[in-house]
């Protein structure tokens, strides 16, 4: 009889130790989010977009419960974190606003201070890796990695390698002439080559290649003007002949004869009222009048 109580007591002793380890299970809590769950919305995001970055954690236990999710870029929080609250078998959504800046960055969402207390806390982190943000370094509203020409200069990007010039720079010698306008991109002292001969202005001697050296010539910059240009200029270029008529060459006579005379007297001029000689006429003069009169009087 004894030993039927003992085997009793035993039993209920165990059935309540099941009671209490099924009650256990049942209740668990579990709130579980996966590197699925971390969505964007932009898939390719430039450099000062605002992106609303989204997780959806899941209840997988039997127990409503409620905490927080941790949103971070790089081991750097992106906001506050986040209140969810979840009913069993069901999920949640959160999300956060995140100004971009350009790279590549790690997502993490973490699920933190659960209550009840999560039963297990091994899929309570994702990270979503490699989220590309591009650089816009034009601020066209075009990423580099789909712009042809990155720093907007006029000039593509094999344009720009084929010439070795900086495809992220505008001015790449910074000497104030854009990369497009620059016969000499990489030379900060040159910038011009009239001549195209390869020489920049600034140090090419005779800028229009006209054979004059440039401190003799009149116009430095065109090779159809200076010293040497009939020698220089090509013969279609040069004005034909017109054939003048008759008439115009009787003018011309007429015009040259005047044109003669005004020299002469011109001539005349000079002489005739210099001071010296004006003294020497009135003396003359006033010899002439009075052998005038000495001879009209002797004739009377």
């Amino acid at each position: 009889m004894v030993e039927f109580n003992n085997m009793k007591n035993k039993f209920y002793i165990l059935f309540i130790l099941f009671l209490l380890f099924a009650r256990n299970v049942y209740s668990a809590t579990d709130l579980s989010i996966s590197v699925s769950d971390i969505t964007f919305s932009k898939q390719e995001p430039i450099e000062g977009d605002e992106v609303r970055v989204f997780a959806r954690v899941f209840n997988l236990g039997n127990n409503d419960a409620y905490g927080f999710v941790i949103f971070t870029s790089d081991n750097k929080e992106i906001a506050d974190p986040q209140p969810i609250s979840v009913k069993f078998n069901t999920y949640d959504d959160v999300f956060v606003d995140w100004v971009v800046n350009s790279g590549a960055h790690d997502i993490k969402a973490e699920i933190v201070s659960t209550n009840p207390k999560d039963s297990d806390d091994g899929n309570n982190v994702a990270i979503k890796t490699n989220y590309y943000v591009d650089l816009d370094t034009d601020k066209d509203s075009i990423g580099n990695k789909k712009d042809f020409d990155d720093d907007g200069d006029g000039l593509s990007d094999k344009e720009e390698m084929v010439l070795g010039s900086n495809p992220l720079k505008k001015d790449t010698d910074e000497d104030g002439i854009g990369d497009k306008h620059d016969a000499f991109p990489l030379d900060f002292n040159e910038s011009e080559d009239a001549d195209k001969d390869g020489i920049g202005n600034n140090s090419d001697l005779d800028d229009d290649n006209d054979g004059i050296n440039d401190l003799e010539d009149d116009f430095p910059f065109d090779p159809k003007k200076g010293e040497r240009f009939p020698e220089n200029l090509d013969k279609t270029e040069v004005e034909p002949k017109v054939k003048t008529p008759k008439s115009a060459k009787s003018e011309d006579s007429f015009f040259s004869s005047i044109l003669k005379k005004a020299q002469t007297s011109t001539i005349i001029d000079t002489y005739l009222f210099d001071p010296k000689t004006l003294v020497a006429i009135h003396i003359l003069s006033a010899i002439l009048i009075i052998i005038f009169f000495l001879y009209r009087r002797k004739r009377l």
